[in-house]
């Protein structure tokens, strides 16, 4: 991570451009202690939000994201 604590980069973002950029791998952000934290605020968040839509609304979501991503294609 390039940016030092309290920089107005998000981490989650400057994660993503990390690993699109090849200077670290999924692996090693899954090992990295400066990625923990804000990987863990967001699994938080994102169970939170879980929590609060019914399963109906989740299901929707997945073939939305689905589609988008593959298309037609049958996984």
């Amino acid at each position: 991570m390039t940016s030092s604590p309290g920089s107005s980069t998000s981490a989650p973002a400057e994660m993503a451009r990390d690993v699109l950029e090849g200077r670290i791998s999924f692996r090693n952000v899954a090992h990295s202690c400066a990625y923990a934290e804000p990987l863990m605020k967001a699994q938080e968040a994102f169970l939170r939000w879980r929590s609060q839509v019914d399963e109906e609304e989740q299901a929707r979501l997945a073939t939305e994201t689905q589609m988008r991503l593959y298309g037609d294609q049958n996984f």
